[in-house]
């Protein structure tokens, strides 16, 4: 009788950190659907040294051969060039839950819900990629990806025990801490969702916070966590609080703009009708004005944190993106589109730093980025001269022509999906702007699939934290 079983949110927490007692709580029919859908990763059918294979000419290209994993990984060695700002004493990369560029482009202007993030985008120390790509298309795989250094790919590797235990050396906090950084992840839900509080501390972070466990047990959640305002007010404090020298990485990641979008927006100070210039069947439409002003709610929180951490820490570095793109659907229907969403549209995140330092030129004018481009970007700001960083890609720093990631691609001209037939440019107006031709990079696509699959097929590669910091 599956009804008659818990909901996931009133399992106790120390049930949810079990390694079989989280799957065990997971409704029968549910877990039977989910084994019915989701079939073995494709890439985990093919044997070790398929993946090898696939690796090897991605592996090559940056000058390094496939005899060893430490000749894979030093392929991805760079050294950084000295640093562009001095080293700030904290560090932010503020990840908010579908945090999309659409609505920051002028097309989208007068809907007036990303009016804060705008701010912050047009400051003359900000600077920004017009199309960006997300590491994973749905949360986990991107948050994953962007901890790693490495693409999650779909294999789910904050719930694989291996990943409990060790890391790769490509490891966002764990190569920070090489520079003297103290670093930390904070989570506007459960850790025990996803099983985080295992899967962070393996990976290099010193301390992974929940907001479920710091904020007060009374305090409002939507579906995925506590709302967002109160998080990162609790956040903020906490880090205020701190009295030493020592220099802080700040991995935060919001939940609140998130369905099922039940939010009380009028108590939060949303007001469509006065807020948004669109016609009135918008502001009619049952779940838009929900959905849009569920994003403005957790705009204005996530700059008014911003402005606070600038004012507490003027040096500060802020690296703002969204976990994937996500857009209303039903907008297209409307009188302010009558149109469908464009590809870009639909999969582009924010991507965009901040710094008294930085100005608009300091991302040697890229067009396209990606998450996976942010971590040798920070090294290549704040790293002295000879500092080894492992990276799959290059810095924003240098000019870029192309971004591909297991899922999309993107370069000077169009944007599509790996393994599809058509795609669109970067320009276009309309969903219906579609040019056929088949993707360019299902090779690179497919080697980074493979290079994690390898690693999953090979959980001894995977090394404690303290054993790379020895390195």
């Amino acid at each position: 009788m599956h009804d008659n079983k818990p909901e996931w949110d009133t399992i106790p927490a120390v049930v949810k950190e079990d390694p079989f007692l989280s799957k065990a709580t997971v409704d029968d029919l549910i877990a039977l659907k989910m084994l019915r859908r989701h079939p073995m990763n494709e890439t985990m059918q093919k044997s070790p040294e398929e993946n090898l294979r696939l690796v090897k000419p991605f592996v090559e290209a940056r000058g390094g051969c496939i005899d060893s994993f430490d000749q894979v990984v030093e392929a991805f060695r760079h050294e950084a060039k000295g640093a562009k700002i001095k080293q700030p004493s904290h560090i932010f990369l503020i990840v908010g839950e579908s945090y999309s560029q659409p609505y920051f482009d002028p097309a989208f202007a007068n809907l007036h819900i990303a009016d804060e993030g705008k701010k912050l985008m047009a400051d003359v120390h900000t600077a920004s990629i017009h199309t960006a790509l997300s590491a994973g298309i749905i949360s986990r795989p991107s948050i994953v990806s962007l901890m790693l250094g490495i693409f999650d790919a779909g294999l789910e590797l904050n719930e694989r025990e291996a990943f409990w235990q060790g890391t790769v050396p490509t490891s966002l906090p764990l190569q920070l801490r090489s520079l003297g950084y103290e670093t930390n992840y904070w989570y506007g839900g459960s850790l025990a969702n996803g099983n985080f509080g295992h899967f962070a501390p393996a990976c290099g972070f010193d301390h992974a916070y929940s907001a479920i466990d710091i904020c007060d047990p009374k305090a409002p959640r939507s579906w995925v966590g506590v709302y967002d305002h109160i998080f990162l007010n609790k956040a903020a404090e906490m880090i205020c609080q701190r009295t030493d020298d020592v220099p802080q990485f700040h991995f935060i990641y919001t939940t609140s703009n998130h369905g099922p979008y039940k939010m009380p927006l009028h108590d939060l100070g949303f007001d469509g009708d006065k807020i948004m210039k669109v016609g009135q069947d918008v502001l009619d439409e049952k779940i838009i004005p929900k959905v849009l002003g569920t994003f403005w709610y957790s705009d204005r929180a996530i700059n008014k944190f911003i402005q606070e951490m600038k004012q507490a820490y003027p040096d500060s570095l802020f690296i703002v993106t969204g976990d994937h793109g996500f857009q209303c659907s039903e907008l297209q229907h409307t009188s302010f589109m009558k149109r469908e969403y464009t590809f870009r549209e639909l999969h582009s995140p924010v991507l965009m730093f901040h710094h008294p330092e930085l100005d608009k030129a300091s991302l040697a004018e890229n067009i396209i980025g990606g998450h996976m481009n942010i971590l040798p970007t920070l090294f290549e700001l704040i790293a002295p001269a000879g500092f080894t960083y492992y990276s799959l890609f290059h810095s924003l720093t240098e000019p870029i022509s192309q971004c591909v990631t297991p899922y999309h691609w993107a370069n000077l001209q169009a944007i599509g999906a790996c393994h599809e037939d058509y795609y669109q440019p970067l320009t276009a107006q309309s969903g219906a702007d579609v040019l056929q031709g088949a993707a360019p990079y299902d090779d690179i696509c497919d080697a980074e699939k493979s290079l994690t699959a390898y690693l999953l097929q090979h959980p001894e590669l995977l090394q404690p934290v303290d054993a790379l910091l020895r390195r």
